[in-house]
């Protein structure tokens, strides 16, 4: 749990200001804590949190780490053997793209 003294009352009226780990946790904790507060304490509810912040987890690391990380291969060099392959591939995102225009009923 984020303990924050200094620069509280700032994040409490603008939590996008968030400049450091523990205050971003703060933030996150705090937005979380309301949640629960307007819902019914219970384990469902609990569980609701945990499931989101599992899902904005792999939702940052597919939009971010994963893009990051191809630069860096190509900067740097795999750390992986090139015998071991490419175990997933390339995403085919025009693929995707008229995948989710198909559900959006375009």
């Amino acid at each position: 749990m984020p303990y924050i003294k200094a620069g509280r009352e700032r994040l409490k009226r603008d939590p996008w200001s968030a400049c450091n780990p523990g205050e971003l946790n703060f933030v996150i904790s705090t937005l979380l804590g309301r949640y629960i507060a307007d819902m019914t304490l219970s384990y469902a509810t609990i569980n609701e949190c945990i499931g989101v912040l599992e899902c904005a987890k792999l939702e940052l690391y597919r939009r971010i780490a994963v893009p990051y990380e191809g630069v860096k291969i190509a900067e740097n060099g795999d750390v992986y053997l090139p015998e071991l392959g490419n175990f997933w591939p390339e995403p085919d995102v025009e693929q995707a793209a008229r995948e989710v225009d198909r559900m959006r009923g375009k």
